[in-house]
């Protein structure tokens, strides 16, 4: 009996511990999703800069952007985006166009880099309204 339980107090040791470090790992490459995230942005800003392209960011919440968003468009938060813009572009001059769902979030990221000294940033409203703009266009 004493060999029984100490059997299953040493599984009752264990598991935990794989459950915890499992967790752990689990958290380690949840938060390095993010990291590779960012470069991929940053890369794909880089490019649009030296392509002389515009650089459109949608400024909704993160799951709104990942349930659908415009091709090549960055994700920044409204709320993050005096913030954030210097690792997208430092040039005041860059052609930056803003939407969310509305277009009100957009506009209140227009005014905070406007603020800034940005000076062609545009408001291009709703994300259902460009992507309807965009499917008539092919």
């Amino acid at each position: 009996m004493d060999k029984l339980w100490v059997q299953t107090s040493g599984r009752a040791l264990v598991m935990p511990a794989l459950f915890f470090s499992s967790a752990l790992l689990a958290g380690q490459a949840a938060a390095a999703q993010p990291e590779a995230k960012a470069q991929t942005e940053q890369q794909q800003t880089v490019t649009a800069e030296k392509a002389g392209t515009a650089i459109w960011i949608d400024v909704r919440t993160a799951d709104e952007f990942n349930a659908g968003h415009l091709a090549g468009a960055l994700h920044i938060p409204h709320e993050q985006i005096a913030a954030r813009i210097a690792a997208v572009t430092e040039d005041k001059n860059a052609e930056i166009y803003l939407y969310c769902r509305s277009g009100r979030r957009s506009g209140l990221a227009l005014e905070a880099l406007q603020a800034m000294g940005y000076s062609k940033v545009t408001n291009a409203g709703g994300y259902e309204a460009l992507k309807q703009q965009a499917a008539q266009a092919k």
